[in-house]
């Protein structure tokens, strides 16, 4: 074939998934090692899911060359076939008697490792804490109101003793707890999991700050309470507010002006001035 119709074909099968309306996936041959995170033991039986978040996306049919969902062997190893640089691709893993991890798409690549002896395949350890859920208490100063920041190492710590599963951390003035403990700690159903305490009492911890619906009623809404306002995946951090839901709102409102958009000015502010 003349190298003027190998380029025009090239060209062709690049550009016919944009055209038809759906992406183009590279995949390729991805092994998982299912470790556990404390004891760094392979984990035999875990279900692993490599998931796009798009909606009848015509190109992961054209591109389904292997699995996207395998159990581990006994060495804690499955191998699964995904184009790991894909904007919409997240990483599921369950285990009986372990935490649920859910990778995204810049986790995944951060941790891809070449393949010995497969130049177009990739490694990729993936750790999983054992249950139970972990939960942090916040000790606050008595008089202490306000915005609270916890920031959380991109290094995850295990806990020193292997099992332990409740944090404590004090809050200093400028209301920043830098967490050590990220993997354990910082995953999404965990918001409640973090707990306040004043003199040794503990206080309510909302999710919903309910700020500005009515839905928590006026005693809740009044209350001061240690209330999530939201999380910043770009900065590894969860904002929460010791107040009332008013105050939850001011803050909600001042990081996140649209209700979309992080306002970065508004966060280096807040962090600067602290």
């Amino acid at each position: 074939m003349p190298k003027r119709h190998s380029v025009s074909l090239l060209l062709w099968v690049l550009l016919l998934p944009q055209l038809a309306g759906c992406s183009l996936y590279l995949t390729r041959p991805i092994t998982f090692s299912v470790l556990d995170a404390e004891t760094k033991q392979p984990i035999a039986g875990a279900n692993v899911e490599a998931r796009y978040s798009v909606v009848l996306d015509f190109g992961l049919i054209i591109a389904g060359r292997g699995p996207l969902e395998g159990v581990t062997e006994c060495d804690g190893k499955v191998t699964l076939h995904a184009d790991p640089h894909h904007d919409a691709l997240f990483i599921k893993a369950s285990a009986t008697g372990y935490q649920e991890e859910q990778l995204s798409r810049d986790r995944i690549e951060k941790g891809l490792r070449p393949r010995k002896g497969h130049p177009w395949g990739n490694e990729f350890v993936l750790e999983m804490y054992a249950e139970p859920q972990a939960k942090l208490d916040l000790k606050f100063p008595r008089d202490y109101r306000g915005v609270v920041v916890l920031r959380f190492s991109p290094v995850d710590t295990s806990p020193p003793i292997r099992g332990q599963r409740e944090f404590s951390y004090v809050v200093p003035a400028n209301g920043i707890v830098d967490v050590k403990e990220s993997g354990l700690i910082k995953r999404e159903p965990n918001y409640d999991g973090v707990r306040a305490f004043v003199d040794g009492k503990e206080l309510l911890t909302l999710v919903d700050t309910g700020a500005g619906t009515g839905k928590m009623g006026p005693d809740l809404r009044d209350a001061v309470a240690l209330r999530f306002v939201g999380r910043i995946w770009e900065h590894s951090m969860w904002v929460y507010v010791l107040g009332t839901g008013r105050e939850g709102e001011n803050a909600e409102k001042m990081l996140w002006p649209n209700s979309r958009d992080l306002d970065e000015r508004a966060l280096k502010s807040l962090i600067g001035s602290r």
